[in-house]
C-alpha cells in the first residue's frame, strides 16, 4: 500500500451537508473580514482618492451623493484587497482536508504566490498602464474640448483596468497548473516563445493604438511575464517528474 492509499484509508470522509457548513463559514468569515477592513479603510477612502485621481490631476463629482458613493465603492475595494491574504487563507483551510500531504504543503506557497502576482498587476495597473491610457484618451479632447472627468466613471475604469491586470498576472500560476496536469511543457513554452512574443506586441498595439511608449508599457511585462511562466512551469515540470519517480519506487518496494 502506497502514501496514496494509506492516507486515503486513514482520513474519514467528510459528509456533503459538513462540507456545505464549512463552506458557509469560509464565505461570512470572509464577507465579515471585508467588512471589518472596508469599515477602517472608509476613513482613508478620502485620501485613497487623491492618490488615485494623480494621473489625470483633477476629478469632479456631478451628483450629490456620487462622492459619498465613489468613497464607499472604494472603502470596499481597498477592504477587498488588504483582507485578500485572509481570504485565501480561509480558501486553503477548506480544501485541505481533502488534499494529500505534498498537495498540502504546496498549496499555501501557490496561494501566497497568487496574491503576490495579484497585487503585482493591481500595482502596474496604477502606476504604468492608467497613466498611460489616461494620456491616450484625453489627447482626443481640443482647445475647445476640455475634460471634465466624472470621479465615479474614473474610479470604475481604475478598478476595472486594475481587476483585469490582477487576473493578467495570474499567467505564470495558471501555466504552473497546467503543467502540473501535463497540458503544457516547458519545451513547448520555449519553442513558441516568439510567437507569444509577436501576439503580445499585438495586443499591446491594439490596446493602445498609435501610441509606441505606452505599446511599451504594456508589451514589456507581459513578456517579462512569459519567461517567467518558463521557468514556473520548469520548477513544476521537475518537481513532478521528481514526485513520480518517487512514487514508482514506493511501488516497488511494496512489491
Amino acid at each position: 500500500m502506497n502514501d496514496r492509499e494509506k492516507q486515503g484509508s486513514e482520513e474519514k470522509e467528510m459528509p456533503f451537508l459538513e462540507h456545505l457548513e464549512e463552506l458557509r463559514r469560509v464565505v461570512i468569515d470572509s464577507l465579515i473580514a471585508v467588512a471589518v477592513v472596508s469599515a477602517g479603510c472608509w476613513f482613508l477612502s478620502g485620501r485613497a482618492i487623491d492618490l488615485l485621481i494623480v494621473p489625470i490631476g483633477k476629478a469632479v463629482f456631478i451628483g450629490p451623493a456620487e462622492a459619498f458613493t465613489v468613497r464607499l465603492k472604494l472603502a470596499v475595494v481597498l477592504g477587498l484587497l488588504i483582507s485578500l491574504p485572509f481570504v485565501f487563507l480561509r480558501l486553503w483551510r477548506f480544501v485541505v482536508p481533502g488534499l494529500l500531504r505534498r498537495e498540502r504543503t504546496a498549496l499555501l506557497p501557490l496561494a501566497l504566490f497568487s496574491s503576490i502576482l495579484f497585487y503585482g498587476g493591481v500595482a502596474f495597473s496604477y502606476f504604468m498602464l492608467v497613466p498611460a491610457i489616461m494620456r491616450i484618451l484625453l489627447a482626443f479632447g481640443t482647445d475647445s474640448l476640455e475634460p471634465m472627468i466624472s470621479i465615479d466613471k474614473y474610479l470604475s475604469l481604475v478598478i476595472q483596468i486594475g481587476l483585469s491586470l490582477g487576473l493578467v498576472f495570474q499567467f505564470p500560476l495558471v501555466v504552473g497548473v497546467l503543467t502540473w496536469l501535463g497540458v503544457l511543457t516547458p519545451d513547448s513554452l520555449k519553442r513558441k516563445w516568439r510567437y507569444a512574443i509577436v501576439i503580445i506586441f499585438i495586443i499591446g498595439a491594439a490596446v493602445t493604438p498609435g501610441d509606441g511608449p505606452s505599446q511599451l508599457v504594456v508589451a514589456f511585462p507581459v513578456t517579462g511575464l512569459y519567461f517567467l511562466s518558463i521557468l514556473v512551469s520548469m520548477v513544476v515540470h521537475r518537481r513532478k517528474d521528481a514526485e513520480t519517480e518517487n512514487d514508482d519506487d514506493d511501488t516497488e518496494n511494496d512489491n
